[in-house]
């Protein structure tokens, strides 16, 4: 199912390929950050023109989410990171970074942006 951008609501697993079949490819992919700026179970708030996209590395994988939760507009980057979880620091849902499922049900679920590494830059494909 499309997200508000158009794209697939799975994740790449963080290679640029999409996860669901015959998903299309991103229109563009933008630079959102070099990797080093984002170390190894961390995230970091990214803007792509109007998008607000919370980049995260986990468990050696790149992902990225809507950085607002659909319950009430919380600040997803302000949320406590678990392993491939994202909590709300409102309410304390929480969001799969690969999926976008949250764990209150599936009419919940946040868009979720496939996500390359070029070298030390870090791709969002929007």
């Amino acid at each position: 199912m499309p997200n508000e951008s158009g794209l697939p609501s799975a994740g790449d697993g963080g290679t640029g390929a999409d996860a669901a079949a015959g998903a299309r490819p991103p229109r563009a992919w933008v630079k959102v950050a070099r990797a080093a700026e984002v170390p190894p179970g961390g995230k970091r708030l990214v803007e792509v023109g109007a998008r607000r996209i919370l980049l995260a590395h986990v468990g050696g994988e790149w992902r990225a989410v809507k950085a607002v939760c659909p319950h009430r507009g919380g600040d997803l980057a302000r949320g406590a990171l678990a392993g491939g979880t994202i909590y709300c620091p409102d309410h304390a849902w929480g969001f799969d970074l690969t999926s976008g499922a949250c764990d209150r049900g599936a009419e919940w679920r946040v868009a979720v942006y496939p996500v390359r590494v070029e070298g030390d830059d870090v791709l969002v494909g929007i």
